[in-house]
């Protein structure tokens, strides 16, 4: 409710304002716009969006909002995908995938083409998207208050709110025996008993209905009930959980909710009433009974007396001995037990269910393919059958067992290509095996490298991505250009553990220490996989100023993104030959903003150890002339070299390999944010400005595929003696 009220204030003191029209310079279409839009308001979840500085704000262009890309969808559980090369954003919900490109109507929604009122902009340097198209696409909830200006966008309510069980006790109420059951809010329930004629007691079960545990429940002894033995705890399909009363003979029971919901009295009395005041207050502690039990006893258990009669002796039958089962000799202490065990065709998944926390050994094992799990002090109490048999499916059987120790296994048998996921709750271990679907992938390991084949896709529809240190290589993908579909490959060898494919990217994780190179062969790409040696531990981000719309300095027909690129694709061909790895901000006519330059150094390529961007100058004075380069003094410390000590390695170099004038460093301040690359990317950085496109001799010079090579050559040495120093 309070939520609500914030958010209705938020509307109501921007509702002033929203009668009067935004003014602000917008810049797209290689144009300036004076926007006189209103002000939009832009609600995600619930939660009022409030661009930060240097944020664009929801705008109306031609009765379309649009809205940054990024910033909003990243808010909503959305991944976003930028790839420079083709001016195109992805935008994935799940399995959704939503594509667009800068500046066109066309756009594929999960592989159908669809046609766009407004495009995909450009706006101040910001991927503006029609908020609505995505949000409705991806399977969001959209809404429009034309009084307000007001849009909403909310995540469906699929899931059904979940309640806490916070406690179970037991406890005597109006002299009845009494399991009292506290929740956070009000759900429902059922009650049944289950008779039973064999070794297994009577049981009395509440389900309790959209529910969790909320605290670290274990098998509750009775000592104070002549009917009840033991409570235990169980977890069951569907968020329901499971209260199990463990009976030492028949008993007629009755179930009573508080008002409030938030108190379930299961009674073992046929005629339980709640009265004002209950003659036993419910203790406070969960898992504690009434009496106080000595202070030598553990919560949860009661205390139990001394044997009268010899322990070589039978214990006397009937329901009324409170002395514990003798532990056979050199046979482990049962401290768990397995109820059941299912398996849901919804999740593809085997749920092994326990009355208490467990430890268990993992044992994998071929011919056939089979996981074994052995139960550290569990014995088998199971509730249903101990044997599931599959057809079609990944899983063939379940089987459960005891050990020669008399603790519990189970084993599970699969088809020889699946894979399996274990993950271990409080009382349930889940068994997650999946048959794979993937296709179009192929991994092999030649012995001095390996190979992963991607079938019938085109490189430049990749984007790569290599992490050092989570040793992590992923290759990014739109699903309408390549879809192999999903599942997992198992390989540990001495490249590569383990790769992962979705729809939308494949995961590789490697061994460590290695490289990654891609190539076109035909119709596949094919990437190469070898251990890396003392150079390629290092990885050098470089990046070519300007290009697409954004020529940089001209005279006559002759543009500097041209000369910025040719020269760093040499300085790029210079350091892989040498051995290193090397990222590039792009390696073609594209147009880049400096956000793009910038994300891709702080969140695409993190662990570079060095930024270098490569320009060349211009001024009004065509006389001018000369090398100079910029840096920033902020703290690299940590990379062992200071941004002024790389720029003079740089700048010696070029002015000696070029014989140009040394015009000497530029200091860009921290707060210059013409040159984020400079000072806003994690690495040492410098930015080059080789020659002055503006001066016809050098010009002349720089145009040349030898003055190319020399100011590559010349930047390579200077990265060298950089790398030299970081050591």
């Amino acid at each position: 409710m309070k939520k609500l009220f914030f958010i209705m204030l938020f509307i109501v003191a921007f509702s002033y304002s929203i009668a009067l029209a935004s003014t602000m310079e917008l810049q797209y279409d290689g144009e300036t716009h004076l926007y006189e839009g209103p002000n939009v308001n832009l609600i995600l979840n619930g939660e009022p969006f409030i661009p930060s500085e240097g944020q664009m704000p929801p705008i109306i262009i031609q009765d379309r909002t649009l809205v940054p890309v990024r910033e909003v969808f990243e808010k909503l559980g959305g991944e976003v995908i930028w790839t420079a090369e083709e001016r195109k954003v992805d935008v994935s919900f799940g399995e959704k995938t939503i594509s667009l490109w800068l500046d066109k109507t066309t756009s594929i929604v999960d592989g159908k083409e669809i046609t766009l009122d407004v495009p995909a902009k450009l706006i101040n340097a910001k991927t503006m998207v029609p908020v609505r198209f995505i949000s409705e696409n991806g399977g969001l909830i959209v809404g429009w208050d034309g009084t307000t200006t007001t849009v909403t966008v909310d995540k469906p309510d699929t899931e059904h709110e979940i309640v806490k069980i916070t406690s179970v006790k037991f406890d005597k109420i109006n002299n009845a025996d009494c399991i009292v059951a506290t929740v956070s809010d009000k759900t429902t329930y059922k009650a049944f008993d289950i008779k039973s004629e064999g070794e297994l007691p009577t049981r009395i079960i509440l389900d309790i209905d959209n529910s969790k545990f909320d605290f670290d429940y274990q098998t509750i002894t009775v000592s104070d009930s002549d009917v009840l033995s033991q409570i235990r705890f169980g977890v069951q399909e569907n968020d329901v959980n499971r209260i199990v009363l463990d009976m030492k003979q028949d008993a007629k029971y009755s179930v009573v909710q508080t008002e409030d919901g938030k108190n379930i009295y299961l009674a073992l009395t046929s005629n339980f009433a709640l009265t004002d005041n209950p003659t036993t207050e419910p203790s406070d502690q969960p898992g504690e009974t009434e009496p106080a039990e000595p202070a030598n006893t553990k919560p949860g258990e009661s205390e139990v007396t001394e044997p009268t009669q010899p322990q070589d002796e039978e214990p006397a039958s009937g329901n009324e001995s409170t002395e514990p089962e003798p532990v056979p000799e050199n046979k482990p202490e049962i401290t768990s037990k397995i109820t059941s065990i299912k398996y849901s065709t919804a999740s593809e998944k085997v749920r092994i269910i326990l009355d208490s926390k467990f430890e268990y050994e993992l044992t994998e094992l071929e011919n056939p393919k089979r996981i074994v799990l052995d139960f550290k002090n569990s014995a088998l109490k199971l509730e249903g059958p101990d044997t599931i048999t599959l057809k079609n499916n990944a899983i063939s059987t379940v089987v459960a067992s005891t050990n020669e120790d008399g603790t519990a296994r189970i084993e599970i048998t699969m088809s020889n290509n699946a894979s399996f996921e274990l993950s271990k709750k409080t009382s349930e271990l889940q068994v997650k095996v999946e048959q794979p679907s993937y296709k179009d992938v192929e991994y092999t390991n030649k012995g001095d490298y390996a190979e992963i084949i991607l079938s019938d896709v085109d490189l430049n529809a990749l984007t790569k991505l290599q992490s050092k240190t989570t040793k992590k290589y992923t290759i990014k993908y739109s699903s309408s250009k390549f879809n192999p579909g999903s599942g997992a490959i198992e390989i540990d060898d001495e490249f590569v553990k383990k790769i992962t494919v979705t729809s939308t990217k494949i995961t590789i994780s490697d061994a460590g220490n290695v490289k990654y190179t891609a190539v076109q062969k035909g119709n596949d790409v094919v990437f190469t996989i070898k251990k890396a040696n003392a150079q390629e531990e290092k990885i050098i981000l470089l990046d070519a100023g300007h290009g697409g719309n954004d020529p940089g300095a001209i005279n006559g027909s002759d543009n500097e993104k041209t000369l910025n690129l040719k020269i760093m694709l040499k300085l790029k061909d210079l350091l892989e030959n040498a051995g290193y790895t090397v990222y590039t901000t792009r390696e073609s006519d594209v147009t880049l903003t400096v956000n793009d330059r910038v994300y891709l150094a702080t969140k695409d390529y993190p662990e570079a150890s060095l930024y270098v961007s490569v320009h060349n100058n211009s001024l009004d004075n065509k006389n001018y002339s000369g090398t100079l380069v910029m840096y920033c003094n902020r703290d690299t410390s940590s990379y062992g070299i200071t941004n002024k000590e790389f720029a003079s390695y740089v700048l010696n170099e070029l002015v000696d390999n070029l014989g140009t004038i040394n015009r000497g460093f530029i200091e860009v301040k921290e707060n210059d944010t013409s040159k984020r690359v400079l000072t806003e990317v994690p690495m040492p950085s410098i930015l080059c400005e080789v020659a002055f496109v503006s001066n016809d001799q050098e010009l002349a010079r720089l145009k040349t595929d030898k003055f190319q090579s020399q100011a590559a050559e010349a930047i390579f040495n200077g990265i060298e003696k950089a790398l030299n120093k970081m050591n």
